[in-house]
């Protein structure tokens, strides 16, 4: 039994446990062993707790060799996926939705001097660029800049080009009327640089290209008398330069999708412990800090921080063999996963045989009973351990509340669990103290 400031027991709900790899040599246990489902993942720009799947990892290593077919992800990961493709376009569709703002903005000007626009249509073409045109993309530039993850915003940046396209074609067509000739080729433009330089995906690069198409044969059809048709020759080259961009766009994906696999495996083994599958110190302090900043201030605004060490795991380790020890750990691991199922709280390896564990919001009366359910959970996978006095492997546990009315850094809270980890030792081990 473990010692506490506080004899209230409440035991609050919890997260689904990361996976833990069990390493070579078989436990020798008494009952059943956790099964190993998931993995933990920390992430400077991921939700709190998220985790990823083996078989997502498995997906992810297969994309990353550039294994073939092998290009599809799970709902979960493709939504991640995407959000990082948008966030990483946003200087390049910055770039293009001002380029065009610019574009209309300074229309009045260069198109009088270089395409001479006839007196009959300078007015409504004035009124198309500064009325409706620039503060289109006035706004998009401000929007993408603004959101560029959303995938709303995505959608505003394609309306606006087709709004674009179909503008063009029909002052292509009014001019026609009016005995001043645009080339054809002038609306193609549009989609070529919204495919070439915004990044967009491969499915709303097809559909903006049937849009395209269709948008031209319907306008062609509004004047069907015009001398501004596209001739045969004309189409074919349209459609030929428009599935060149569109193959360079999927070899690109392609390309990303690769790069963007082998980026997110190498976030995994810098936030992850590869032996039990748990955040590592790394992301565990990370966590640490965002749950203290993420805490309600006021009374009841609490973290409980646990510094967690195996009893007599050298003497494990010397009789047993390492195999053995690192099963042992991985069991560990995956126990102490059980104990932070909800969102917010983390179990971590920070180190040997040492391992933190942080629940976000806990009120200080179920202090006890958590810390007590710790010493229980180690000692209940029956890890047999000669050497110890129990007979099985067990562990002994420093438990500290840090309240959101005395917030303090992590090495402070550190500093308090490892002194009641001491004294939990002192006591002879297999035990907690508990300080409020």
């Amino acid at each position: 039994m473990g010692e506490s400031t506080d004899e209230h027991s409440a035991v609050a709900d919890a997260q689904a446990p990361p996976s833990a790899t069990a390493a070579g040599g078989a436990l020798r246990r008494r009952g059943r062993a956790p099964t190993l489902t998931s993995y933990e993942v920390s992430r400077a720009n991921a939700t709190p707790g998220a985790t990823i799947e083996p078989r997502d990892v498995q997906q992810l290593e297969a994309m990353a060799r550039g294994q073939r077919g092998r290009y599809r992800l799970s709902p979960a990961l493709e939504s991640e996926f995407q959000a990082d493709m948008r966030l990483s376009a946003r200087t390049a569709r910055i770039c293009v939705a001002l380029l065009t703002f610019a574009l209309f903005v300074s229309a009045p000007l260069w198109t009088r001097l270089i395409f001479a626009t006839p007196v009959e249509t300078a007015g409504l073409m004035t009124v198309i660029e500064l009325a409706v045109m620039a503060p289109l993309f006035g706004l998009l530039t401000f929007v993408v800049a603004r959101y560029p993850t959303s995938e709303g915003v995505e959608w505003f940046l394609i309306g606006a080009f087709v709004v674009e396209m179909v503008t063009v074609e029909i002052v292509r067509y009014i001019s026609r009327s009016a005995g001043f000739e645009i080339e054809p080729s002038i609306a193609v433009t549009v989609p070529v640089a919204l495919m070439g330089l915004a990044r967009l995906r491969v499915r709303h690069c097809v559909m903006f290209i049937a849009v395209y198409v269709i948008a031209m044969l319907g306008l062609a059809r509004l004047w069907p008398d015009s001398g501004a048709h596209r001739s045969a020759t004309a189409w074919l080259m349209e459609v030929l330069l428009l599935g060149m961009v569109l193959l360079s766009v999927v070899l690109m994906r392609l390309s990303l999708r690769r790069q963007w696999a082998s980026t997110r495996l190498l976030e995994m083994m810098a936030y992850r412990d590869a032996l039990t599958g748990l955040s590592n110190r790394r992301a565990f302090e990370d966590h640490y800090d965002a749950m203290l900043q993420a805490l309600p201030r006021g009374e009841h605004g609490t973290l409980l921080f646990a510094l967690i060490d195996l009893d007599h795991f050298k003497a494990l380790n010397d009789h047993y063999g390492h195999d053995y020890g690192d099963g042992a750990l991985a069991e560990v691991g995956v126990a102490l996963a059980g104990l932070a199922r909800r969102p917010l709280d983390m179990a971590a390896r920070i180190g040997g045989e040492e391992f933190a564990l942080l629940l976000y919001d806990c009120a200080a009366d179920a202090a006890a009973a958590r810390a007590q359910a710790i010493i229980e959970a180690i000692s209940g996978l029956g890890i047999e351990h000669v050497a110890s006095p129990t007979g099985t492997l067990t562990c002994s546990a420093g438990v500290v509340v840090v309240s959101a009315k005395e917030p303090e850094a992590l090495s402070d809270a550190y500093r308090r669990a490892d002194e009641c980890l001491y004294q939990a030792k002192r006591r002879g081990r297999n035990t907690y103290r508990l300080l409020v």
